[in-house]
C-alpha cells in the first residue's frame, strides 16, 4: 500500500484514507496485491472496489468525476464497514469476515 498516501482518520485508530481523491482507481495502484471485488452502491449510482488484505481491507468509493476515496481499515473495522455498506458477501468475503468475528470474540473472552 506504499503506493499511496495514507493519513489516519480523525478519531479513528484503525482506519486510514488517502488524504485527498484520486484520479486512479483501486485496480490501478493495488491490483498486483490481490483479487479486487466490485460492486455497486445501495442506490445503484456509485462503484465500489473491495480488496481483501491479511489483517483488514482495502474500500475504495467512486465519488464521481473520475475521482476515487481509498480508505484502508483493520479487521473488525472492515467487516463493520462491510455490513454497513450492504455489499452482498462473497464467499471468500464472507469466510475472512467470518474469521474477524471468531477473533474478535475470542479476545473478548480473555479480557
Amino acid at each position: 500500500m506504499s503506493t499511496a498516501k495514507w493519513t489516519r482518520m480523525p478519531g479513528k485508530d484503525v482506519r486510514w484514507h488517502t488524504s485527498e481523491a484520486q484520479s486512479q482507481k483501486l485496480t490501478e495502484f493495488a491490483g498486483e496485491l490481490g483479487a479486487i471485488d466490485e460492486f455497486t452502491s445501495t442506490n445503484g449510482v456509485h462503484a465500489i472496489h473491495v480488496l481483501i488484505c491479511s489483517d483488514g481491507g482495502v474500500i475504495s468509493y467512486e465519488l464521481g468525476d473520475g475521482k476515487w476515496l481509498h480508505t484502508l481499515q483493520m479487521k473488525t473495522i472492515f467487516r463493520q464497514r462491510v455490513f454497513e455498506m450492504n455489499l452482498v458477501p462473497i464467499e471468500k468475503l464472507g469466510q475472512y469476515l467470518n474469521d474477524a468475528k471468531n477473533t474478535l470474540q475470542s479476545n473478548d473472552t480473555e479480557i
